[in-house]
């Protein structure tokens, strides 16, 4: 095993390099950077993905062999199939703090599969794959279709995406009003639930609990006997402790966009609330 690095990328390895928002970046993990590499059984694969913030503690990880992602060298991708999966600390992102992970990405096989898991079934957010809804689930469920879009317009179908899930720490109650701060990111745009969200389409929500916590990337963390997994290719992964605006969405969308070919929605896309 060892620790790959690329000296040739163009990508910097510092946080808020190529212009991604820094204030409040607690995780950055990088294709081209930090991986430490498991050869054995005829695969390569991924044991530690290593934390690119300075003075990080924490780190993507997953010990068992058969349950980590592959990695393509040449392209620089951490590779999911719908059963590998990497774990973090549970405080990481907490059922009580404002939080957002984005991923940028090529969602291969996805619909309603988990982009963020816990240790069971009561614990996961999942986008669907064209993104007209998102499913959060911490305790008992929350959900609403950010955007709404009656063509059900797909947004995960060019080679990479900007998908991202943005958390509100401070939505402890019960019901429909309780969920308008939740956030998704597809590509250029931030979705939130109050303006983009079809009300009659929105769900319940019931607090998350300490007890359940998030801790996995791709899957539910238990031992992957489950096929909730969503299958992509990842080039980046960033954690936030904050929700992002439009303006930082933006910015990652702009960094991305001179990384990898994004699809682009369309500006009159139809979405809830839109002119």
């Amino acid at each position: 095993m060892g620790i790959l690095t690329n000296p040739y990328s163009f990508v910097s390895s510092s946080p808020g390099g190529g212009g991604v928002p820094t204030d409040g970046l607690v995780g950055r993990f990088m294709g081209g950077e930090g991986i430490t590499l498991d050869t054995t059984a005829g695969r390569d694969s991924v044991s530690t993905w290593v934390n690119q913030v300075d003075g990080a503690t924490w780190d993507l990880t997953q010990t068992t062999k058969s349950l980590q992602p592959s990695y393509d060298s040449g392209n620089e991708l951490v590779q999911y199939n719908g059963t590998y999966y990497n774990v973090f600390p549970g405080d990481i992102l907490a059922y009580n703090a404002n939080w957002t992970v984005v991923f940028i990405t090529d969602v291969i096989t996805g619909n309603w599969w988990t982009m963020l898991g816990a240790a069971n079934a009561f614990g996961y957010i999942k986008p669907n794959i064209n993104n007209s809804l998102v499913f959060f689930r911490m305790d008992n469920f929350a959900y609403w279709y950010p955007p709404y879009d009656s063509t059900a317009s797909p947004l995960t179908n060019a080679n990479f995406n900007v998908v991202g899930m943005s958390y509100p720490g401070a939505e402890t109650g019960a019901g429909p009003s309780n969920i308008n701060n939740f956030a998704c990111i597809s590509n250029q745009y931030l979705f939130t639930a109050d303006p983009d969200t079809d009300p009659s389409l929105s769900a319940s929500f019931t607090a998350p609990v300490s007890y359940r916590p998030i801790t996995a990337v791709s899957n539910l963390n238990s031992g992957g006997a489950n096929t909730n997994g969503i299958a992509q290719d990842i080039k980046e992964i960033l954690f936030y402790d904050k929700q992002l605006d439009q303006s930082e969405a933006t910015d990652i969308y702009d960094y991305a966009d001179a990384l990898v070919t994004l699809n682009v929605l369309p500006d009159d896309m139809d979405y809830y609330g839109s002119p």
